[in-house]
Parts: C-alpha cells; structure tokens; sequence
C-alpha cells in the first residue's frame, strides 16, 4: 500500500473546536499522522501522513463533517509518494 504526505485544505463555515475535533477522532480511527498549518473559522490546512487509501477515507470523513460546520470546498496536493513507506524520513 502506498504511502503518501499531503496538505488537505478545507473550507467552509467551520466551527473551529467541533471541526477539529471532529478531524481528531478520525485521524485517530485511521491511524493517520497529522499536523494542523492553518486553523480559522473559514479554513483549515492540515499535512497528511499516511496510507493513499485512509486519507481517501478522511477526506470523505471531512464532507460529512461536524453538524455545526459546513464544508464548501476539500482540495488535496501531494507533499511526498513513497512506496517504501519513507515519506517524510531521511534515506
């Protein structure tokens, strides 16, 4: 399975605390790596680690959303593809 590191950028009428706890709980359930660039009421830039296919399902997660929040817009870019798994680590 492939591993990839990508920046998801996710925008829409956010209610900040229910949105990233929302995303907290999933990146847990999917066993994903995270890290927060951006936080606000209109968008929030997250870097993704992990399996192509589990942040497919995280992505998928984020449309669903928190009830209070409403998601306008999910856009992903590639950081790193590794088959190898080292994504994010010196060779």
């Amino acid at each position: 399975m492939e591993m990839v590191e990508i920046r998801m950028t996710v925008t829409g009428r956010l209610q900040m605390e229910a949105c990233l706890s929302f995303m907290d709980h999933y990146l847990q359930r999917l066993d994903l790596k995270s890290r927060i660039c951006h936080a606000g009421t209109d968008r929030v830039e997250i870097d993704l680690h992990g399996h192509e296919a589990l942040i497919d399902m995280f992505e998928i997660a984020c449309w669903l959303g928190p009830a209070d929040s409403y998601i306008d817009k999910i856009s992903t870019s590639p950081l790193c593809v590794s088959s190898n798994g080292t994504c994010g680590t010196s060779e």
